[in-house]
């Protein structure tokens, strides 16, 4: 595993900007946090800082609320050094002019079922690279039907479902599959496991996560 400070990973990164500037031109930023107040997103924003540093990244944070952003910023210490940008779900001119001045959008703001769409829509529509932390099959199932084509046709990348639920099973499947294909097998299926632990408070999850299971299990037919 590669540090946030390693020259391999920050020429892949730098690459990967050079290529996405030169599609989109100049803009103001390379990645914005949208609803970094959140739980989630405070995590993200902090990460993503410490990984975007050595690469020469310009972040931001957005958030609807400007006193709470400015409170987040200091909480981290971050201030002066990440932008920041006003914008929310129900202000969709907020929300279009946040991804005009950006090259990709980590959108935090859920649950994806009631939040996510006008952020995905402003996306696709503006060529701007968009991924989320949905586990919410049924939105992102329907973020592809609606905006697939439109998304294609401005150049930008919708990717959803990026976080622990997704990654380390997709991961975890092609390392396995990977394994078998060089003895000779290809896998007909591979079943995963979770185990959830407790804590030092016993089991425990934010309300967000709770409301988009909640939602999730509400679509089901």
């Amino acid at each position: 595993m590669t540090s946030p400070s390693s020259p391999e990973r920050t020429e892949a990164v730098q690459s990967a900007v050079r290529g996405r500037r030169h599609r989109v031109g100049d803009r103001d930023f390379d990645v914005v946090v949208f609803g970094c107040t959140g739980f989630v997103g405070k995590l993200v924003l902090e990460k993503m800082y410490r990984y975007a540093k050595p690469a020469g990244l310009r972040v931001a944070a957005a958030g609807r609320d400007e006193d709470k952003v400015k409170q987040v910023l200091e909480l981290l210490d971050l201030e002066g050094k990440v932008g920041y940008i006003i914008a929310g779900i129900y202000d969709m001119d907020s929300v279009t002019a946040m991804v005009k001045n950006t090259r990709l959008v980590l959108n935090c703001v859920g649950p994806y079922a009631l939040y996510g769409e006008p952020v995905v829509a402003a996306c696709a529509e503006e060529g701007t690279d968009y991924m989320d932390l949905s586990g919410e099959v049924h939105f992102i199932e329907k973020m592809q039907l609606k905006y697939t084509e439109k998304a294609r046709k401005s150049g930008a990348m919708i990717m959803s479902a990026c976080a622990w639920d997704s990654v380390p099973e997709d991961l975890g499947f092609q390392l396995v599959r990977d394994k078998m294909v060089e003895q000779g097998m290809i896998p007909y299926s591979i079943d995963g496991f979770v185990e959830v632990l407790p804590g030092p408070y016993g089991y425990r999850a934010n309300f967000g996560t709770y409301e988009s299971a909640v939602l999730a299990m509400s679509s089901f037919k």
